[in-house]
């Protein structure tokens, strides 16, 4: 009799390169007219055991290969064979199948263009994935939340580099961050690793502070003390407070002033002291304060303005400058006129 008729080989999924760790079914099916009574595959034409088929009536098998490794690569085949008049009769070899298993291609480097972790609403950021030198990209994948986000929305910058521009940040584009890119091998897309995560937050502006003076009306005079209280509306775990007159910013020193906390453990309150107010404190007061929000500092909207007028007098040595003043610039005056009149005449 004539050998019997080769088998059909196919693999699922059909890609011919797997990546470690997937799963592969390989169905060996016989002629439909194939009375089969065992099926057998080979890798490299060596002989996969997988035991005797317990049905005489059979037309096809599978050979399955969970989490697929190195040691799986090779060329697959396979043959049936058919009992008749007592004697097992085999069939030609199916068409070989290469299968190979790849190494997931390295994971990209993700940065970004600055290095907080916390943003505020409108402020924009860069991410920028750059995968390895020596990677074959096809193109690249950013991820928000494990998320693919779509290709529209990247940029390209260089060679296996691309960038993801957020501008004008809000609540949507918060989120944990990585990125990944593909080679294409045998017409299938290998994925990278994925990059490290990086976690983006956006919060509001710290609340505006309330800025109160003693005394309240604003109106001192000359050697009085005025006390500026600046409160903020919030807890925070860590707080720094600023002053300003006139829009500059006051340090400690700065118009004989002293600014301290009412409590030495409290950071909601802040005190600017000037025991001893002159003519330089009159003007225009505001006050802020910073709050470290994950490692950075955050600066609030400054307080309403508070304006210090004054009731000041001329000391005694004060009186005594002017009236040299007003002496020596007489007698100037007076010679000047004597000249010019004698130059005119002469």
């Amino acid at each position: 009799m004539d050998q019997l008729s080769a088998p059909e080989l196919t693999v699922n999924p059909p890609h011919r390169v797997f990546l470690p760790g997937e799963s592969v079914s390989l169905p060996c099916s016989a002629p439909s007219t194939a009375n089969v009574s065992r099926i057998q595959f080979f890798r490299n034409g060596q002989r996969i055991d997988v035991g005797e088929l317990q049905r005489s009536q059979y037309n096809g098998s599978s050979l399955q290969l969970s989490r697929v490794s190195d040691s799986h690569n090779g060329e697959y085949s396979c043959e049936y064979w058919e009992i008749q008049s007592g004697r097992e009769i085999p069939s030609e070899r199916s068409r070989p199948i290469p299968i190979a298993v790849t190494a997931w291609p390295p994971a990209p480097e993700l940065t970004m263009s600055s290095q907080h972790r916390i943003f505020l609403r409108g402020e924009s950021v860069t991410l920028t994935c750059s995968a390895p030198r020596t990677a074959k990209v096809s193109g690249f994948w950013f991820f928000r939340d494990g998320r693919r986000i779509s290709s529209r929305e990247l940029q390209w910058s260089q060679y296996n580099v691309r960038s993801l521009q957020l501008s004008c940040v809000s609540d949507t584009e918060a989120g944990v961050y990585n990125c990944g890119y593909w080679e294409t091998e045998s017409g299938r897309r290998i994925p990278s690793e994925r990059s490290q995560n990086f976690p983006i937050a956006v919060t509001d502006l710290p609340p505006q502070p309330e800025l109160s003076m003693d005394p309240p009306s604003g109106a001192v005079s000359e050697g009085f003390s005025l006390n500026f209280i600046c409160m903020a509306p919030r807890d925070a775990r860590e707080r720094r407070f600023h002053f300003y007159k006139d829009g500059i910013e006051l340090v400690p020193g700065d118009l004989g002033s002293e600014i301290s906390t009412v409590e030495p453990r409290s950071v909601n309150v802040s005190v600017l002291s000037i025991p001893r107010a002159g003519p330089n404190v009159t003007g225009e007061f505001t006050c802020g304060y910073e709050e470290n929000v994950a490692g950075r500092w955050v600066l609030s909207p400054r307080s309403q303005v508070a304006t210090v007028t004054g009731n000041f007098t001329v000391s005694a040595h004060d009186a005594c400058l002017v009236l040299e003043l007003v002496v020596g610039g007489s007698f100037f005056l007076i010679n000047g006129l004597i000249f010019l009149v004698s130059y005119r005449l002469f």
